[in-house]
C-alpha cells in the first residue's frame, strides 16, 4: 500500500511540474523537457545548462522565469528520495560510463569516501540511477538536503569533503555536459516510471 501512495505521489508532482514548465514556457515541451528545464532552474548555475538544452529564446524565457519554474526541495524529496531505485535506462548507463562523468564520479567517490563504504549506500551508489542524482544533488540549490534525501544517511567525517566538493563547483563552474545529459538521463527515466 506504501508504494502505491508513493508512485501516485511521483506523479501527481511530474504532472506539477510538466503542468507548470508548460504553462509557462512551451506547451509542446515533452514531459522529459520540463523536467530537465525544471531541474536545471533549481542548479545553482541554471543559465548554462538552460542555454545547453533550451533554444535560445526558451531558453532566455526560462532564465528569466527560473524561480516560478524550478523543482523545489518538497518536489525533489518527493521523486529522489533514496528508497526510490527505478531500474536503469540505456542512456542512464552510458551517461554513467562516459568519460566525462568518471571524473566526475571520481571526485564523488573521494568526497564520500566513508558514507559510500556503508552497506546501503555503498549499494545505491553501484546503480546508475543513484549516481546521476547524487551528481545532480551536488549542483542544486539546495544540495545538502538534496544529498541526504537521495542517500538517506552521510558519515559525518565525509562532511567536510563533501563541502569541499560543493564550493569547488562554484567556483570552477559547473560542466554543463556531463550535467545536461545526467538531466536528461534521469528525466527520461522519471517520466517512463
Amino acid at each position: 500500500m506504501n508504494a502505491i501512495k508513493i508512485n501516485v505521489g511521483a506523479s501527481t508532482t511530474r504532472e506539477a511540474i510538466t503542468k507548470r514548465v508548460r504553462g509557462t514556457i512551451n506547451s509542446m515541451f515533452s514531459e522529459s523537457l520540463c523536467f530537465q528545464v525544471a531541474l536545471a532552474c533549481a542548479t545553482r548555475e541554471p543559465e548554462s545548462v538552460l542555454g545547453f538544452i533550451l533554444p535560445h529564446s526558451f531558453s532566455k524565457s526560462a532564465i528569466h522565469k527560473k524561480s516560478e519554474l524550478k523543482l523545489t526541495l518538497s518536489e525533489w524529496k518527493q521523486i529522489f528520495h533514496y528508497n526510490k531505485s527505478p531500474a536503469a535506462s540505456k542512456k542512464a548507463v552510458v551517461v554513467c560510463e562516459s568519460r566525462e562523468f568518471v571524473e566526475q564520479s571520481n571526485l564523488i567517490e573521494n568526497a564520500f569516501k566513508l558514507t559510500l563504504h556503508e552497506q546501503e549506500q555503498s549499494s545505491m551508489w553501484k546503480k546508475p540511477w543513484h549516481r546521476l542524482v547524487l551528481y545532480i544533488a551536488l549542483h542544486v540549490e539546495f544540495s545538502d538536503e538534496a544529498i541526504t534525501s537521495c542517500l538517506g544517511s552521510i558519515i559525518k567525517q565525509d562532511q567536510r569533503r563533501i563541502e569541499d566538493l560543493v564550493n569547488k563547483i562554484d567556483d570552477v563552474g559547473m560542466d554543463t555536459l556531463p550535467l545536461a545529459n545526467s538531466l536528461e538521463a534521469v528525466s527520461d527515466v522519471i517520466i517512463c516510471c
